[in-house]
């Protein structure tokens, strides 16, 4: 998760991330609506990375990248099916939100 050809982004909300931790390195950005959240996200991706999405079940994650395909084409968007319940049940160990 942590490929320098990816930015993961965690779209839960902040009492979300303090209730499970998050996966080291994470951007923590709530989805609320494509526009916002490509706003947010932009200043942060380097040329050529891909956006990976992560929530808590990958429900959230599944709606956000289909709608955030649509309004940013130029972008590529990797939903992390099973989100963080299933990293953790995996054996991944999240770390406290910064």
């Amino acid at each position: 998760m942590n490929d320098q050809g990816t930015l993961l982004v965690d779209i839960r909300r902040p009492d979300e991330w303090t209730q499970t931790g998050v996966v080291e390195g994470a951007l923590l950005i709530t989805f609320e609506d494509a526009e916002s959240f490509l706003k947010a996200v932009r200043p942060h991706l380097k040329t050529g990375q891909s956006v990976s999405l992560i929530c808590r079940s990958g429900n959230r994650t599944s709606r956000a990248a289909r709608q955030l395909a649509a309004a940013a084409p130029d972008l590529e968007f990797i939903d992390i099916g099973g989100g963080m319940l299933r990293v953790m049940r995996e054996g991944y160990r999240p770390v406290r939100p910064e």
